[in-house]
């Protein structure tokens, strides 16, 4: 036996590792000639493990006779490892896998025998044989190629041993025909792998060439892109080693060039990428390497292709820092119960999506084909939870005794509450573990709907200002804002402004021309100001109502992690113009309202209300309603582009429309700017008009003239960095690749 694990030590990684190496050995011996010789393999491992080994071992070499044309059943190995494996503790999945042997050598098996044999499973055989087939076994169970380093095989030349597991060995190659290294993945029998990965062209897909089938021995060479960095399983074994809040980019860079030197490969110097990760802080390196691999995943699955085994082993890196996956399209077909499975997906079984679980669940009835890209991202947000925090969100390190039994443990943990992060959180961390947590959705439907998806969240990371519009600090303004109401805000931009220069309105022409006139044009003036006002402000709440409806129930739709449509998107962005207009409106009717009223007024009287007072008093209308009419329309559009529209895109970071709808603010803009710049031109006229006017009037319109064209000019340039900051994630024209993004700086 092999040397003894206390059982202190003992996990289930630790169980899957130990069979690996069982199975390994295995494959030189089998089928054994006696059923002893397995009992021989299993090392001194706890109870529970040992179980799991041994219930392996049997289902793997019972495929080895198989493959030789013996169909061996249960009972044969029964007799060795009774004490070990009593027949009322037999696995399901044990069972089943000479079940479907059978069932492949021709024989039809029948649910009574099975009953007798195994009462207490009974119904679920009895379940399983109505609905069954025959399927396919995984991998190759014969004992791999004996090849030493420096042979060749084919057209290559073996340098080094990159890897090598139960039934696959990948060696550093030297193919001759095409005069380049090659990764080459040695193994009895071949697989879908090029198939599935020939039509892939992607920098973050490790690039597979072609297979060649080699006779004698035989033998299936899979030749693919040379990727010299490591994986990053080595890179997360490094960082565990450091405080979280000491890791950076440059460990990843490190984890690399140790890689390279194993492999006596030259550390590149002065590359883009290298120089961007070693400013990287580690939440950033993170979504960095997210944003790829989620951009590379998008692409495979446009192509009808799923991944299926996302784990850290399986993504490569490359000199540069550039992630890489491999290993693409392992198939799920007829896995539960398959003999070599534990060991094919021993390892993955801790990042495979509730759903992934359910197909490698005996008794769950999904199939492998209802699986679909969002299980790959479930699988990646683990991955990068494992990166960012150096372990798993749901580590379960109890041994267990079955596949099935490894299979509902870890399904059962996909139920627990993801845990907190261990560090506190600014911008990038809060985008990160936000990302993070929305792939990790137990129903599939809540996840991110594509890669692309996800990596447009991965990005905000990469750009700290641009997070800022959507990952609010606490009890910043913008969350504040967030929480009152939308008809609350919208009525105080409206409405003050509206106000306050009603009644600077209002007491600058009563000074200025109402008061030289008789009392009783003085009492109309005022009567007729509170008519206009009490029409007026109702009337403009109402509508304002109206329009901010929409943008509430948006808000609300969105908070509660719903998606917000191109109409709702729309009013958003259009809701600080409509009310603008509104406004508008009214202050050009009171301005002429106004004049032609007191006209009317003093000529019923036989007098004359002076032309001169009338022009006066629209031009004053024309300089306060200007400034009541451009301040709601910029601070309604910079609550609206800059704080709710944000949130509401927040769950996908994605709007079509956003290129067209930036394109018309930017024309609105401009508008309203040259509005401004109208002001004091129209305060020059009022001068002209009442060279006359008492002093505190003519500082008071100065005064304004210049607060509205001050403020017009810096809302309209805090408007455009929104623009711009927004455009880095969601422009038609930005770059889609991460490594051009600038990183988050230490």
């Amino acid at each position: 036996m092999a040397e003894s694990s206390s059982s202190s030590e003992y996990t289930i990684d630790a169980s899957f590792a130990q069979l690996e190496s069982c199975i390994g050995r295995l494959q030189a011996i089998a089928p054994v000639q006696r059923a002893g010789l397995l009992r021989d393999l299993v090392p001194d491992v706890p109870e529970v493990a040992r179980r799991l080994i041994v219930v392996e071992l049997i289902k793997c070499d019972m495929a080895a006779a198989a493959d030789l044309g013996i169909v061996r059943n249960i009972d044969f190995y029964l007799t060795a490892v009774s004490d070990w494996l009593p027949i009322e503790r037999i696995p399901f999945d044990l069972v089943l896998e000479e079940i479907l042997l059978r069932k492949e050598n021709g024989e039809a098996p029948e649910l009574a025998e099975y009953q007798d044999r195994f009462p207490a499973i009974a119904a679920t055989i009895g379940r399983w044989l109505a609905e069954s087939q025959a399927t396919e076994r995984l991998g190759s169970h014969g004992e791999l190629p004996d090849l030493t380093i420096g042979q060749s095989i084919e057209d290559f030349k073996l340098l080094s041993l990159l890897g090598e597991g139960a039934f696959a060995r990948v060696y550093l190659s030297w193919q001759d025909s095409m005069h380049r290294l090659v990764a080459l993945k040695v193994t009895r029998r071949g697989s879908d792998e090029p198939q599935a990965l020939s039509q892939l062209d992607h920098p973050n897909i490790v690039r597979v060439y072609d297979q060649r089938n080699c006779p004698d021995p035989p033998t299936n060479l899979l030749y693919m892109q040379y990727v010299p960095g490591g994986t990053l399983a080595d890179v997360i074994k490094g960082v565990r080693e450091i405080p979280i809040d000491s890791r950076s980019g440059g460990h990843l860079i490190e984890s690399i060039d140790r890689q390279l030197a194993k492999c006596d490969q030259p550390r590149p110097e002065q590359l883009t990428a290298r120089t961007l990760l070693q400013a990287m802080d580690w939440p950033t390196t993170v979504a960095w390497i997210g944003a790829q691999l989620a951009e590379g995943l998008d692409y495979a699955h446009s192509k009808q292709v799923l991944h299926r085994d996302i784990k850290p082993a399986n993504i490569l890196l490359s000199s540069e820092g550039v992630p890489k996956l491999a290993d693409f399209n392992v198939s799920f077909s007829g896995l539960a119960g398959r003999a070599g499975a534990a060991v094919y997906f021993g390892g993955s079984l801790a990042y495979m999506s509730p759903e992934q679980l359910r197909v490698a669940d005996v008794g769950d009835e999904l199939k492998a084909h209802e699986l679909d890209g969002r299980s790959d991202l479930y699988s990646l947000g683990i991955v990068l939870w494992e990166l960012w925090q150096g372990i798993r969100p749901w580590p379960n390190h109890a041994p267990v005794g079955s596949w099935s039994e490894a299979i509902y443990c870890q399904a059962q943990a996909r139920n627990i509450r993801l845990p907190n992060p261990e560090r506190p959180t600014n911008f990038p961390e809060r985008v990160l573990a936000r990302s993070i947590r929305s792939v990790l959705e137990i129903d599939r439907d809540c996840r991110p709907s594509c890669g692309a998806e996800l990596a447009q969240r991965l990005r905000l990371a990469l750009h700290p200002d641009v997070a800022a519009l959507v990952e609010y600090a606490p009890n910043s303004w913008p969350d504040r804002i967030l929480r009152l109401p939308v008809y609350l805000i919208s009525a105080l931009l409206i409405f003050i402004p509206n106000a306050v220069f009603g009644v600077i309105n209002y007491t600058y022409n009563f000074h200025a021309i109402v008061e030289r006139y008789p009392e009783e044009l003085q009492n109309f003036f005022w009567g007729f100001a509170m008519v206009i006002n009490g029409v007026f402000f109702p009337f403009g709440a109402f509508l304002l109502i109206l329009l901010a409806r929409p943008v509430a129930h948006a808000l609300r739709h969105s908070a509660a992690g719903g998606t917000v449509n191109e109409s709702q998107l729309r009013n958003t962005w259009l809701l600080g113009h409509r009310t603008a207009l509104i406004g508008g409106v009214m202050w050009t009717i009171g301005g002429t309202t106004f004049p032609i009223a007191l006209t009317i007024v003093q000529s019923m009287r036989g007098l004359t209300f002076h032309l001169l007072d009338a022009i006066h008093f629209v031009v004053s209308h024309a300089v306060c309603g200007c400034v009541a009419w451009i301040s709601p329309f910029f601070g309604i559009t910079l609550v609206a582009a800059g704080i709710y529209y944000p949130k509401m895109i927040s769950a996908s970071i994605s709007d079509p429309g956003f290129t067209a709808r930036r394109e018309m603010l930017k024309r609105r803009l401009r508008w309203y700017l040259l509005s401004s710049w109208a002001v004091p031109f129209l305060a020059l006229v009022l001068l002209v008009l009442r060279p006359d006017a008492h002093k505190f009037d003519l500082l008071l319109t100065i005064a304004i003239a210049a607060l509205a064209l001050f403020t017009a000019f810096a809302a309209h340039q805090r408007l455009e960095q929104t623009l711009q900051k927004l455009a880095v994630l969601l422009s038609d024209e930005r770059s889609r690749s991460p490594l051009q993004s600038p990183p988050h700086r230490k």
